[in-house]
Order: C-alpha cells, then structure tokens, then sequence
C-alpha cells in the first residue's frame, strides 16, 4: 500500500494505514479523492462528488483558503504545549476546491508523522513517561476545504462521517455545538485516545483531530473547533 491509498481502505481492523497525508487528485471532472491519511491524522476526506442541489451556494466569488487558518497559533489554539510541538506536515492545493492540510506533534512523534513509511494497524505508538499522564493533546491535525458551493461541502462531510464509521465502527459519534452541522468521534488508534470532529460552515468543510494518552481531554478539540469556526465564518462573511 502506497501514499494514495485511498482512505476507504484505513481500517483498525488489519490493514496498514499510510503516514502520508491527503492528496488531492487531478482530472478533467475534477472528481478528487482524498486518500490515505497518516496515522495521526486520520483525517479523512473523501471522494468530492458534487451534487445536483441542495441549496444555492453560499458565495459566489472563487473559493479559497483564508491565510489565518493556516497560523500555527490558530492551530494549535489554547493547547498549552503548542511551543513544544513541531509541524510535521503542511501542504495546500489550489483549483476550484482549494485545501489546506497541517499536522503537529511532539519530537517523540516524528517517525509515525514525517515521512512516507507504512504504520501497521497493531501497531501501539510509545508515549514517553513525561507526557504519560497529560490531558492536552500529543498532536493536532486540521484539514480544511473550500468547496465550490455549501452543497458540496455538504456531501463531502456525510461521506467523511461514513468513511470514519466503516474504519473505526467502534468509535462513539455525539453531535456537536460548532455549527449547524458538525459530529464528533471519539476512538482509539495506535494507542492513542483521540478525538476528531467534521463541520460544514457556509461552503468550507473542516475535519480537526486531536490525540493524545487516556487522559486526552475533549475540551481542547471544543475549544480549537469554535476557534477555526469562527475564522472560517468571518472568511464566509
């Protein structure tokens, strides 16, 4: 299996998960599918499949990134070892679904975050004793992106939502409080807690993980998710 292993083949349940994060395909159709994700960042988006309608896109100028959402302290917003962690990963695309792709971790991650190696799914990532009993989180992981329309967000979100059921169908889904769409998964992976939630905010779709040991607290994926929501609503605006 390969960097673009296509993310519908991740699974807990035997199948190795690449650490390379998502690529976003090219072709005449334009039909992308974000594949593979790292083994931090079980980020996953999808297979961009545009429908037909299911409300009027919510701008009508070109889609694009907003730069702040791209700042380490945005990320890493309210995690109080952000100074300690290192971006491992950061990667953008242009085009008319622009995405915005980052991860950061602690030096102790380095070999499951950087690089294009394959991570077996038994596989169980050490935690040294020092950040044994933290509550922050051990990495952050975003993805952000500009769909052409709200409807296209939208349809990205519910295949997101299936492809982390299907892979983690033991993970526990609530809703949450971001935006008029939005879910959280709790679950673990690696040996990790972690956390991950998807929303949809005008025609941007956003999918952060946070992961960290047993003791990972969900408020700080609340409170970096209102953070980037409200930056990403400001952007919409």
């Amino acid at each position: 299996m390969d960097a673009t292993t296509d993310a519908g083949a991740q699974s807990g349940n035997g199948t190795a998960v690449p650490l390379t994060a998502p690529y976003l395909g090219s072709g005449s159709k334009r039909r992308s599918k974000i594949a593979a994700i790292s083994v931090i960042l079980v980020i996953i988006l999808v297979a961009v499949v545009f429908v037909a309608v299911i409300r009027p896109p919510t701008r009508t100028a070109a889609p694009y990134i907003p730069p702040t959402l791209m700042q380490r302290s945005n990320i890493l917003f309210g995690v109080p070892a952000a100074p300690a962690q290192y971006e491992y990963y950061n990667a953008s695309s242009a085009g008319s679904s622009p995405t915005y792709v980052a991860q950061y971790g602690f030096s102790f991650l380095q070999p499951f975050l950087q690089g294009n190696s394959v991570v077996p799914s038994n596989t169980t990532i050490p935690v040294p004793q020092q950040y044994s009993n933290i509550t922050s989180p051990l990495a952050v992981a975003l993805y952000v992106q500009a769909a052409p329309s709200h409807a296209a967000a939208i349809s990205n979100y519910t295949a997101g939502t299936k492809i982390i059921e299907s892979t983690f169908p033991n993970a526990a889904e609530t809703s949450a409080s971001v935006s008029n769409m939005s879910a959280v998964f709790s679950y673990s992976a690696y040996g990790l807690n972690t956390y991950t939630m998807l929303f949809v905010s005008n025609n941007y779709y956003v999918v952060i993980n946070t992961f960290g040991t047993q003791h990972l607290s969900e408020s700080y994926l609340m409170n970096i998710a209102s953070h980037i929501s409200s930056l990403v609503s400001s952007a919409a605006s």
